[in-house]
């Protein structure tokens, strides 16, 4: 079965009907769903406030209150707490995700605990074989051990088939990856991830894409299905109100925009309703229809014009969730009634251009995924850094306004002038304006107390203390984000907080909230996404070695910390008994092992290197000095059978227990 026989044919309205069911149906969900958005709640404040708030925050732009504060103080300046900590937060998981040529999940076989059924036919048949081949019977015991060793042979050959058809799929999926552009959704996924209450994903769902084909001896230009993953704004996502998270409830949309090129370029595609959109390109070209159909989001603002260019957008709706059997049969699709089916339909006005059945294998997966730097419990929107770090920037940016309010009395005089001393040496509009360097004519004291003619008043200096109070909610934002500064390349304290060591050792806690949020990458994107890539494959694929029962598994996001922790413990490591092994008191073997890891913590595949062979052991012998454990004279040190680190033959026994192999 092709990928694209899914999508459903050109057909549009039957002719007499006025208007289009399922867009009615579309509209009047997006209208409650955008409802529930602006009613449902995240501790003070709305789920549609709390999207503006952050992007305010992150952008630097004020709230009203903040800016009479602004207004009345003459300061003007902002530093966006929130801004820094997303960005630190946004780097650091992209050195992690984006560093790595691997997929964000693996595909590992299912274990096998016992054999198939053809496995256990072919068993027979191999034991058959045997006794009827051999002509003498070897006896029941015999029979026994043959069968046990078939039937271990039997199991080893399934279970490296389902192996090798693993890794062809996850080499598959790593290029459909590839195809369909996921590293490049996945760079703005992560920013909305660490700002926002949540952040949006949809794929993998069958696109027409224009790639380049060979015809012949020349390359041309051809469409072709593949399987794209496009990041969505948290300003354009909306879902039912009995959604506990995405893709659980009776609906998911997406808002999007089109331009009018693309619009007519899709009208050619399967799976659109050539009709409908050309009837909808043609309302929305007249001068008096507004294109502006549904509220704009904010970081893309629509601009209209009385000609509706090829370039200009238009606002559509994608709508994931459940219709019944007898919406969809008027638009030629053969269910019943009676029955619900996921499907994916794509409204513009009052025309559905696109309907079609959810194309994914398992129907009750909807191609959306959506998470949260921090889950709430029961609900689909969580926490983000804008919302944990909003009063603490607030009261942030108050000790800094203090701050500099308090310096300009330091920096400016501040004080009293007798008008009547000065005033007939001075024009009206210099007197108050003392600038230095300069000499004021004034008359005498009247009552000869030889009082001067300005006062000046010295305003106490508190900038210490509203630096600290500043430098407080700057730590206090580390703490409750769970980002410590160090991580911004800041050195934090003395001593065991200026080395690597010290500092990971004192993250192993910091961290974990940053290893929980990654965790919630792994279960709500990467785990599901990969499901899908994967049940796609399994169906529609055509070739068979890639087809086996198998697993994906997310590789698991919140190790990777550890992983570059190891890698500069061993290396670390690898400098100090390097260092040690110039005196001559430290065994080869001991040597052979820092090296190996330190290979294997690069990614070194030592396992392809014979044991006499390895790097680690070529360098240690190179290292060896006379009369060390291990060179010539000394006791020389047994291999590993596992490739590792040698241990003296009297290790080996020692180690052992009576009546033990060794």
């Amino acid at each position: 079965m092709d990928m694209t026989s899914q999508y459903q044919s050109e057909q549009s309205l039957p002719p007499g009907t006025i208007l289009d069911p399922v867009a009615m149906l579309v509209r009047d969900r997006y209208r409650r769903a955008r409802h529930w958005r602006a009613v449902e709640r995240i501790g003070r404040y709305t789920v549609e406030q709390t999207l503006r708030n952050s992007y305010r925050q992150y952008h630097s732009i004020l709230d009203p209150r903040d800016q009479e504060l602004v207004e009345a103080s003459g300061i003007d300046l902002t530093v966006s707490i929130t801004k820094h900590k997303t960005d630190v937060l946004v780097a650091w998981m992209r050195d992690l995700l984006l560093n790595s040529s691997d997929a964000p999940f693996v595909v590992e076989p299912t274990p096998i605990p016992e054999l198939s059924s053809s496995g256990k036919a072919k068993v027979v048949q191999q034991v058959r074989k045997k006794l009827l081949g051999d002509g003498m019977a070897p006896g029941p015991q015999g029979i026994v051990d043959m069968v046990r060793q078939l039937k271990a042979q039997q199991l080893a050959a399934e279970q490296d088939e389902a192996q090798a058809a693993s890794r062809a799929m996850q080499q598959r999926i790593e290029e459909q990856l590839v195809e369909g552009a996921f590293r490049d959704e996945l760079l703005p996924f992560l920013t909305n991830f660490a700002l926002y209450p949540y952040a949006v994903m949809v794929g993998p769902t069958p696109e027409m894409r224009p790639v380049f084909a060979w015809r012949g001896n020349r390359a041309v230009q051809v469409l072709e299905p593949m399987l794209a993953v496009r990041n969505v704004s948290p300003f354009d996502y909306f879902w039912s109100p009995d959604s506990s998270s995405a893709g659980k409830g009776t609906f998911d949309i997406v808002r999007e925009r089109m331009t009018k090129y693309r619009l007519m370029m899709s009208a050619t595609l399967p799976g659109y309703i050539t009709a409908n959109v050309v009837e909808a390109l043609k309302h929305f070209a007249l001068p008096e229809t507004n294109r502006d159909w549904l509220n704009p989001n904010p970081d893309k603002p629509m601009v209209g014009s009385l000609m509706w260019g090829l370039d200009e957008s238009i606002d559509v709706i994608r709508h994931f969730g459940l219709l019944s059997g007898r919406e969809l049969n008027r638009y030629g699709l053969s269910v019943d009634d009676g029955e619900y089916h996921e499907t994916e339909a794509v409204v513009l006005g009052m025309w559905t251009i696109k309907l079609m059945i959810n194309p994914n294998p398992n129907t009750a997966e909807r191609p959306v995924y959506a998470t949260a730097y921090q889950r709430t419990p029961g609900k689909l929107p969580g926490h983000g850094i804008g919302q944990i770090v909003r009063d603490i920037e607030r009261a942030f940016m108050a000790a800094l306004r203090g701050t500099l309010e308090n310096i300009s009395y330091s920096v400016a005089p501040l004080g009293e002038v007798d008008y009547r001393r000065i005033q007939r040496y001075m024009a009206e509009d210099q007197i108050g304006n003392v600038m230095a360097g300069t000499v004021v004519p004034v008359d005498p004291d009247p009552a000869n107390g030889g009082r001067p003619a300005h006062y000046f008043h010295t305003v106490p200096n508190v900038t210490q203390s509203t630096a600290n109070l500043m430098q407080f909610f700057i730590d206090l934002a580390d703490r409750w984000t769970g980002l410590p500064a160090a991580l911004s390349g800041q050195p934090v304290g003395t001593g065991v907080n200026r080395t690597f060591r010290g500092i990971m050792a004192l993250y192993g806690n910091a961290l974990k909230g940053v290893q929980s949020a990654l965790t919630n990458l792994d279960i709500d994107l990467f785990e599901r996404l990969g499901n899908a890539y994967f049940s796609f494959n399994m169906k529609f694929d055509p070739d068979p070695d890639i087809k086996g029962d198998a697993k994906v598994k997310a590789r698991g996001t919140s190790g990777l910390l550890q992983k570059e922790v190891a890698k500069q413990n061993a290396q670390d490591t690898l400098q100090f008994i390097a260092q040690l092994a110039q005196t001559g008191d430290i065994p080869p073997a001991l040597l052979k092992w820092a090296i190996d890891q330190a290979l294997v913590a690069a990614g070194v595949p030592l396992d392809q290197f014979p044991d006499e062979s390895t790097p680690g052991e070529q360098q240690a012998q190179q290292q060896a000095q006379p009369g060390a454990p291990g060179s010539p004279g000394g006791p020389a040190p047994s291999p590993s059978p596992l490739g590792g680190a040698s241990v003296p033959d009297s290790n080996v026994v020692a180690s052992s227990a009576p009546g033990q192999p060794v």
